[in-house]
């Protein structure tokens, strides 16, 4: 019985934390984007549409599709900036354009590790 207790507090303090994590997305009105080197798929959630439009969320599309919504100038850049951190480990940051036919420009700024 300790045992299982014990994992409910874990679960719990889980709990809590994600929930705080999400208030802190919403309240800074950022997105929060995952990419899967394996499948070469990106994942989104949180204010994304304000990014990237009228797509449906949570964001699941492949690398490519993100890419192309990168401008053609930044897009070699952004591509080396998530080659470094898969290689070293290192976290990055990079600044890039979007282009999107149904929104204008924007300029965007990713962490990544």
């Amino acid at each position: 019985i300790q045992m299982a207790l014990a994992r409910r507090e874990e679960e719990v303090a889980v709990e809590q934390s994600e929930l705080r994590l999400k208030l802190a997305i919403d309240a800074a009105e950022l997105g929060v984007l995952e990419w899967s080197p394996d499948s070469r798929r990106l994942k989104g959630d949180g204010h994304l549409h304000a990014l990237f439009g009228a797509r449906p969320l949570p964001l699941d599309e492949p690398w490519e599709a993100f890419l192309a919504r990168v401008a053609d100038a930044d897009r070699a850049r952004v591509e080396a900036a998530l080659a470094a951190t898969q290689a070293g480990g290192e976290a990055v940051c990079v600044e890039f354009g979007t282009v999107d036919n149904h929104l204008p420009a924007r300029h965007m700024e990713a962490h990544a590790k």
